[in-house]
């Protein structure tokens, strides 16, 4: 029996009581029917009290139900995101941050050739938001490339002989030398 088959059933009994107190105060009577007028009476409050604690129960469980409900989208959202982290934990093993120009750094892929993919370069910031962005050609100079993010935006330059050296330290030119860039101090 369903709760609200329950609710029911204590409406009916309260229901028949009632008319049955009627009745029995309708026959004419000695004191034993009024005893058992006051007696229906009793049952007929207890069955109140029952009605109402089982709609408390009802309301509870409706309750715990849209908690479980809210739980359970949580814990399959996190369940996505551990599962997205852990992928994107095993792809990022695969590069490394390289200098491209003076004070830019850029992810690549650590060996290319092993990975069968072409040549690219990752978005730092994106890359430390755990996304994966592969940075976009917007134009070329002389000297150096200039690229995008298409996610947030991001703007580096790509010097032309530099494109795959390792990242150096923070103000060193190609292969360790100090370079001579304003910038770069």
């Amino acid at each position: 029996m369903e709760l609200m088959d329950a609710v029911s059933a204590f409406d009916g009994a309260v229901s028949g009581l009632s008319k049955l107190t009627s009745l029995v105060r309708n026959v004419r009577g000695d004191e034993r029917n009024s005893e058992i007028a006051e007696a229906v009476e009793a049952v007929k409050d207890e069955l109140n009290g029952a009605r109402a604690q089982v709609t408390a129960l009802i309301r509870e469980n409706l309750s715990m139900q849209q908690k479980i409900a809210t739980l359970s989208e949580l814990n399959t959202k996190l369940n996505q995101e551990a599962e997205r982290q852990k992928r994107f934990a095993v792809e990022a093993e695969k590069y490394e941050l390289r200098t491209v120009a003076a004070n830019t750094v850029l992810y690549a892929l650590r060996n290319p050739s092993e990975e069968g993919a072409p040549a690219h370069h990752l978005c730092t910031r994106c890359f430390d938001e755990k996304i994966r962005s592969i940075v976009q050609f917007k134009s070329r100079n002389a000297r150096v490339d200039k690229v995008y993010c298409p996610i947030c935006n991001a703007e580096y330059a790509i010097e032309n002989n530099l494109r795959h050296r390792p990242a150096g330290k923070v103000g060193e030119g190609p292969k360790g030398r100090r370079s001579n860039h304003w910038m770069a101090s």
